[in-house]
């Protein structure tokens, strides 16, 4: 038995029959999908008798019958918010860091259409973040009827740039379900007791809400396969976890201390009896 990943955006499932999904489709770039292009079909996981079969993985959405939305999906809209800002200070910076600017035409008022027509083409050219700190080349016919062009200051505008980039690491963390800004690197004022502490409590806390469910789903799909297959196995994650955050109080056999830190319990047992003479 071989498994493979295959990436979800490669995917598109057919038409379910009976409210059975029986089969996949797979194209490498389904944007520049032809009319022309075959879309390789891949049946389902025990749906047929092929030597390849696929087995879609996903947590269970209500309301989502084919697909599952990705576990971040609130934190989206501010990761795009904390791009445009950093596109909005990279372009100001590579033009000059010009501020936004008031244009006054003084040649008299167009017509509606006219005026329509001038402001698509100047917010075309000079609105969003991209397009932060572009100039202006006007061509007039005297001084008197010049376009003016008068900056706009805003206040405070480095205290509002801050905010909405902590708001927006705040807001991704959150939809990642990060529980302490330490697990990332990110050190603030709000924790309780020493950072030692916090780290460990946030480890294990995430470890345990976040990233423990995934791996029992990941880990019921393919105990699937090896019954399928008639293989007789019990599958577990090799933990990221330090030792020392690892909780072992119910870990009663050795099988149990292996696969709560993955690895040997002589090696873990080792290690804590060099600790304790360490404190000694």
């Amino acid at each position: 038995v071989q498994v493979e990943h295959m990436p979800i955006e490669t995917i598109r499932a057919e038409k379910a029959v009976d409210g059975i999904v029986k089969g996949y489709y797979y194209h490498p770039k389904w944007a520049d999908l032809k009319r022309t292009d075959k879309p390789k079909r891949i049946s389902a996981f025990g749906c047929s008798e092929d030597g390849i079969e696929l087995m879609y993985i996903r947590p269970y959405k209500a309301g989502f019958y084919y697909y599952s939305p990705v576990d971040y999906q609130g934190g989206l809209q501010y990761s795009e918010l904390e791009e445009e800002i950093a596109n909005f200070h990279i372009s100001n910076i590579q033009n000059g860091l010009s501020p936004s600017m008031l244009i006054n035409f003084n040649n008299g008022t167009p017509e509606k259409e006219q005026r329509d027509e001038i402001e698509r083409a100047i917010y075309e050219k000079f609105s969003g973040s991209s397009n932060a700190g572009r100039f202006i080349l006007a061509f007039n016919d005297s001084k008197e009827l010049s376009a003016t062009v008068e900056p706009i200051i805003l206040n405070d505008a480095h205290k509002q740039y801050q905010f909405l980039s902590d708001e927006s690491m705040r807001k991704v963390m959150v939809s990642h379900r990060i529980v302490s800004p330490m697990l990332v690197g990110i050190k603030d004022n709000t924790g309780l007791g020493n950072n030692a502490q916090e780290l460990e409590t946030a480890s294990l806390l995430m470890d345990n809400t976040v990233i423990r469910p995934m791996q029992v789903t990941i880990l019921d799909e393919f105990e699937k396969i090896l019954d399928y297959n008639e293989i007789d196995l019990e599958l577990y994650f090799k933990t990221l976890q330090p030792l020392e955050f690892t909780d072992l109080t119910n870990a009663i056999s050795d099988a149990e201390i292996e696969k709560e830190t993955g690895v040997k319990s002589s090696e873990v047992k080792s290690e804590e009896s060099t600790n304790e003479q360490e404190e000694y």
